[in-house]
């Protein structure tokens, strides 16, 4: 038994070994924000729930911010899952965004901007959008 012990800890502390030169200490991991853009039209989509559904001709490109403006990350949605017959969700995803930033803004350009703290952009966010 021993035998079996002493290189299970070498190759234990030569994997810690190599996974520690591999990050930066102090330097959060880079994390992955997702969630949904619900476009809500009182008119509602021809379809029943759970079709597909769209954002329109021109698919719509939603920006990552830090609280200052700069973009982090880009997405663009243009087709989702309709929730009923008057809501569509159309699921985003920015990856590799560098943790720790104050808060992160989800801009929907000529829309505007919603903001949420680094705690809460690691659960799914939803951003809804009246189409009238």
């Amino acid at each position: 038994m021993p035998r079996r012990t002493v290189p299970l800890l070498a190759a234990s502390l030569t994997a810690a070994l190599a996974l520690a030169a591999c990050s930066s200490p102090g330097t959060p991991a880079p994390v992955t924000v997702r969630g949904t853009l619900d476009l809500s039209s009182a008119s509602g989509w021809d379809e029943t729930a759970g079709q597909s559904c769209d954002y329109g001709n021109t698919p719509a490109q939603l920006e990552l911010t830090t609280g200052s403006g700069t973009v982090l990350a880009t997405d663009t949605v243009a087709t989702g899952t309709l929730l009923n017959p008057s809501v569509c969700a159309l699921p985003f995803r920015f990856t590799g965004v560098p943790a720790g930033a104050g808060e992160y803004g989800v801009r929907l350009p000529g829309h505007g901007t919603l903001w949420y703290t680094a705690r809460q952009v690691t659960r799914p966010v939803t951003l809804t959008l009246d189409t009238g």
